[in-house]
Parts: structure tokens; C-alpha cells; sequence
């Protein structure tokens, strides 16, 4: 597909030649959204402080990562209506314009909020899933309630492909619609559905000699009321 909507998100961006590692500017917006997620100070919501942050967590100085932080706020994120500005903050230091002026902090939109799902390291997710669900425009709404509550990683895991597809122009994010990722032809989807219909299918003993496999491949411990 042409890419004809600017600037694109990176949050999945790999480099070619280290085994599929993330790259600095995929690691860096990332974290940005992290923050923004788990951030309850607007303090904390500034380019600055999200630059401080960031810095600190890999030992470095934090007007060294100013730069790259603005850039991916201001020139990717804020374009792609994922973050928008929430107020303003006043500033003590500066010129006096720019005390007047105060200086921004930033909240996730609802397309900011989906592609958060997608980021496996941010903490609470489940609260953010359950908003997402209850306030945004979302196809087949009930159906994910139940998906959500019964299997929660099967949902992050279908919003991950969701938003990558998207990253890769597939289609356009917002209204959340994961049947729309039948459309990018999905295969990993195509075969837990293969899976799943076919336990329907199973006895009782088959089905539990299949979970079991299942669960040692996955490393989790057979429960103690299995």
C-alpha cells in the first residue's frame, strides 16, 4: 500500500542485523507512550520530564535526549493524533514568552490508547483495555468484554497485530475494529481459530492431553485443581 498519511509510528521498528532487537528510536517512542500511560502528574507529562526519564533509565543526560523526544512527540505522535496536549504548566525559568506561555504536558487519545495495548511493558493495561472498551468507537464491543475477561492475552495479543498491521498501512486504526485484521490476512489468527474449534470438538480426555502440551510448551504449571 502507498504511504500517503506522513509521518509513520516506529514502535516495532527492528534492527536488520542484531536478532530482531528493537531499535533506539523504536525503544524511545515506547517509552514516551509508557510514560503518558503510567504518568498520573501532569509534571511528568512534559517533553521535558518524559526526556528526563528516559535518560535516567539508561544513564544519560537528559538534554541529550530532548531532541529525539520532541521530534517523535511533535512530528509523529502529535500528527498521527495519537498524543494531543492537555494543558499547561507554568514555567518559573526562560524567557518570558515562554513563561506566559507555560509548558505543555500530553495525554493519549483514543488512537494513542490503542496503540498502548499493543506494548506489552506498560503496566495496567487491563484498566486501560476496560476504558478503551467502554469509551471509544469499537466494533463488536460485547464480544471483547467476554474475550477480554476470559483470555486478556489473546486480546493483547490480536491489538498487537492489530496496530502493526496498522504501522504497515493496512489499514486505517481508528474505528477499533479487529475484524479488520482480516484483512492484512493474519495467519497467526486464522490458526488459534483452527485451534479453538477444534477443543470444541475433543473429549473430555483429548482436550485435557492437548491443554497439558499446550501448557508445557507455554512453561505454566498444570493447575492444582486440574
Amino acid at each position: 500500500m502507498t504511504d500517503d498519511r506522513g509521518p509513520k509510528l516506529s514502535i516495532f521498528e527492528r534492527f536488520k542485523t542484531r536478532r530482531g532487537e528493537l531499535t533506539t528510536k523504536a525503544r524511545r517512542q515506547r517509552s514516551i507512550i509508557q510514560i503518558l500511560v503510567e504518568s498520573q502528574s501532569p509534571a511528568g507529562r512534559t517533553r521535558s520530564a518524559i526526556s528526563k526519564s528516559i535518560a535516567a533509565a539508561h544513564g544519560a543526560k537528559w538534554q541529550s535526549a530532548y531532541p529525539g523526544v520532541f521530534k517523535d512527540m511533535e512530528e509523529t505522535m502529535v500528527p498521527l493524533g495519537l498524543i494531543q496536549e492537555e494543558g499547561r504548566l507554568p514555567m518559573k525559568r526562560g524567557p518570558k514568552a515562554m513563561q506566559e506561555q507555560g509548558s505543555p504536558f500530553y495525554a493519549l487519545t483514543d488512537r494513542g490508547q490503542v496503540v498502548a495495548l499493543s506494548i506489552q511493558e506498560i503496566r495496567g493495561r487491563g484498566t486501560l483495555l476496560e476504558r478503551l472498551l467502554k469509551e471509544a468507537k469499537v466494533t463488536e464491543r460485547d464480544a471483547l468484554f467476554v474475550l477480554a475477561d476470559c483470555s486478556p492475552g489473546v486480546v493483547y495479543m490480536m491489538i498487537q497485530r492489530y496496530v502493526e498491521a496498522w504501522c504497515e498501512d493496512s489499514f486505517e486504526l481508528m474505528p477499533f475494529d479487529l475484524i479488520k485484521l482480516g484483512e492484512a490476512g493474519d495467519e497467526s489468527l486464522v490458526a488459534q481459530l483452527e485451534l479453538l474449534e477444534s477443543l470444541l470438538t475433543l473429549d473430555r480426555r483429548e482436550r485435557r492431553r492437548v491443554v497439558g502440551f499446550l501448557r508445557e510448551i507455554a512453561g505454566k504449571a498444570e493447575p492444582a485443581d486440574a
